[in-house]
């Protein structure tokens, strides 16, 4: 947004600021007014208009109006009674081992009285055990045999271990698609039907052939859509084909905490999926209903846009009637921290790279060629960078150079991928990296993804070289500051000292091999001040030494103890 978006309660009413182009937004509330002086609208204090107001993107609440909205979510509770009567799932044989949260309870009860819902909850309250227990229930209860998960590429992993830890079923199978689609295809098709068979594939490639064909012929009974925003676009490929498949499912789920990322259109393509009923199958109607349309000229074109929107309150209303949504702060009973894995593959030519490296540095440690582990840290440096996506060469007169590795930075692209679904749902996020030319690609995406507003640029970088005079200036900006989204930081540098709890989500692009300074760095978020459950987002090259750190880092060890006794379980990944 190009202005601050925000509302505050007063004795008047609910004053509203925002950017000229979210006008609309607000036409089809009742009793508002233009206050000239205040240059606001002033809408009367109701439960209706709070909700529709958490349907505008990236909205800031005072403290008296986060309040009113959690009175509001207290209604709602007690509306659940509403519900058909089903045991809380701390009650159930669905999940094991997991005491689940209240909201979870909630949205559970909701999920097993419907065919089809919407989990809207904010990122980092547990949708994903949401699902899990109304996939067990549905296998139980009703004889559903066939589930398709269909996920980022990032996070198919984690539904596969997710489903394995969690489902409290005696015959199930969980498959991730692996290989090209005709690889994929021959999976399904030998797939059996004797037990709860559960398949996870990524949204690019599931409407490929002949991956569409089994899939159709398998004719999945349940079909959960995690991230279905990714299906937003009611015309791409992966939403059509996503649009065809549901027609077929008794029962879906659609998860996501950020259903609406540029206009309240974005509802229509994932409802179409969920159940067409609540919007109807023609985009067109939905459009006339809820958009303004006006002519703009594109060059000597004049062409149709869209520049507005209308009868929000109805959207909200007809979307909400099939969903739960949750923010962190509305779930008092969370953890204080919650921790998201996302996963990616190297490309071929940056795992040859990598492999060969590790095969190399483990042949030195057998012969006794690289014995001290100081040494053998600086070596795992290596393939660290190379997860980065860059690799260290030296040219013909000896000089070093860091270089990109392979045809595309996997992990880059997920790092703009996850960065931009959280500045679309408004968040604000501190970026922790190790290297220094990983800082300087990560500042690159930053710098598309939050560009400057109103002559402020949308990001500030701290790394070693930064003035100590100019340090505190860089934090002030992003604590006070709402044009000021991102904060990257070198680990190094930014380990303590620090208060950057404007933001409650961080994303790890890299880490750190000390457990000390890694706790620090997440410190740096969670401290006094800080009212909602921070999350923290790992970016993790499957098959490689990312996987070994992060293990070491959560049982509270440094690597550096470790590369003595393990060595080889550390150098022969992948």
């Amino acid at each position: 947004m190009s202005e601050p978006c925000t509302a505050i309660l007063t004795d008047e009413g609910i004053v509203v600021r925002v950017p000229y182009f979210l006008r609309s937004v607000l036409e089809g509330v009742r009793g508002r007014r233009w206050d000239a002086m205040e240059r606001a609208w002033i809408l009367p204090a109701t439960n209706e208009n709070v909700r529709i107001l958490s349907g505008i993107n990236g909205i800031r609440f005072d403290d008296a109006l986060a309040a009113m909205i959690s009175a509001a979510e207290g209604e709602a509770e007690s509306a659940d009674a509403a519900y058909p009567d089903t045991a809380p799932i701390a009650h159930m044989p669905i999940v094991r081992g997991i005491k689940p949260y209240r909201h979870q309870i909630r949205a559970f009860n909701l999920g097993v009285s419907i065919p089809c819902m919407a989990i809207l909850h904010e990122q980092g309250v547990g949708k994903t055990l949401i699902a899990i227990a109304i996939m067990g229930h549905r296998a139980k209860a009703d004889g559903v045999r066939r589930v398709l998960v269909v996920a980022p590429v990032s996070v198919v992993p984690v539904w596969v271990k997710e489903i394995t830890a969690l489902l409290d079923l005696v015959d199930f199978r969980v498959t991730a698609l692996e290989g090209s689609s005709k690889d994929k295809a021959a999976q399904v098709r030998a797939l059996k039907t004797d037990r709860l068979e559960i398949v996870v594939v990524n949204y690019e490639g599931a409407w490929r052939d002949p991956l569409d064909d089994a899939l159709r012929a398998w004719k999945p009974q349940m079909i959960i859509a995690d991230e279905s925003q990714r299906i937003k676009n009611p015309s791409a490929a992966q939403s059509k084909f996503m649009h065809e498949l549901g027609r077929h499912a008794r029962y879906k789920l659609i998860l996501t905490g950020t259903p609406v990322m540029n206009t309240p259109l974005d509802f229509f393509s994932q409802y179409k999926f969920l159940d067409e009923r609540i919007f109807g199958p023609s985009y067109y109607a939905f459009r006339a209903r809820y958009a303004i349309m006006a002519e703009i000229a594109v060059g000597a074109r004049r062409v149709k846009m869209i520049v507005g929107s209308q009868n929000l309150g109805e959207l909200v209303q007809k979307a909400h009637s099939i969903a739960s949504r949750v923010t962190k702060k509305q779930c008092l009973d969370l953890p204080e921290t919650v921790d998201q894995m996302r996963y990616f593959d190297l490309d071929k030519k940056a795992l040859k790279v990598y492999r060969e490296l590790s095969r190399e540095m483990a042949a030195e440690v057998r012969e006794g060629r690289l014995v001290v582990a100081q040494n053998i840290l600086t070596r795992l440096l290596a393939l660290s960078r190379i997860t980065g996506g860059f690799v260290t060469t030296v040219d013909a007169d000896g000089r070093e150079r860091v270089e990109p590795v392979g045809d595309r930075n996997a992990k880059l692209e997920l790092f703009e991928e996850t960065l931009g679904d959280l500045l679309e749902a408004g968040k604000k996020v501190v970026v922790f990296v190790r290297f220094r030319r990983e800082l300087e690609a990560v500042a690159e995406v930053a710098d598309r993804l939050s560009k400057a507003k109103d002559g402020v640029k949308g990001w500030r970088l701290l790394y070693g070289d930064t003035p100590y005079r100019d340090r505190g200036e860089l934090v002030e900006a992003f604590q006070t500051d709402p044009r000021v989204r991102v904060f990257i930081a070198q680990i190094q540098t930014a380990d303590v000292g620090l208060t950057l709890h404007a933001a409650d989500t961080a994303i790890f692009y890299s880490v750190d091999y000390s457990f000390g300074r890694h706790e620090q760095a997440r410190a740096r978020i969670h401290r006094i001040g800080q009212h909602n459950t921070c999350t923290y987002i790992y970016l993790v090259a499957r098959n490689t030494i990312d996987e070994d750190i992060l293990t070491a880092l959560k049982n509270k060890q440094d690597i550096a103890r470790l590369v003595v006794d393990e060595w080889q379980t550390l150098l022969d990944k992948g």
